[in-house]
């Protein structure tokens, strides 16, 4: 694409540089329409920015454990929280999330690109 474009630049300036008045116009339009394209064109990204990866965990829970993943600490929390209150619910638990946290070893944690997990992510 950007191969085209710089052609098409060519194009139009070879108008301008050698045509006669109407080649002339046609290069000043071209140029016009290759402006606006360029300046409405989505451009990609420079930087390839992995998404951060989120783990929220209450192991042992119930006998099952919970595990969720998320894009940020907070998401991670909120989720967690919100399946804890969805198996409290069918499961009967007396324990609030706090307490469950603190009693099951739950924790929420960042999984880093490249890094190899044992077992499980984040042990």
């Amino acid at each position: 694409m950007k191969k085209l474009i710089k052609d098409l630049r060519q194009q139009a300036q070879e108008l301008l540089d050698l045509g006669d008045s109407r080649e002339k116009a046609e290069g000043y339009g071209m140029q016009r329409v290759l402006d606006i394209w360029a300046k409405n064109v989505p451009r990609k990204p420079k930087t390839n920015v992995q998404p951060e990866v989120w783990i929220g965990r209450i192991p042992e829970i119930y006998g099952y454990g919970l595990s969720v993943m998320e894009h940020s600490e907070a998401e991670a929390m909120k989720t967690l929280k919100r399946e804890f209150h969805k198996m409290k619910k069918a499961w009967d638990g007396e324990k609030n999330f706090p307490q469950a946290m603190e009693w099951f070893g739950g924790r929420v944690y960042k999984i880093e690109s490249g890094k190899a997990y044992y077992d499980d992510f984040g042990e």
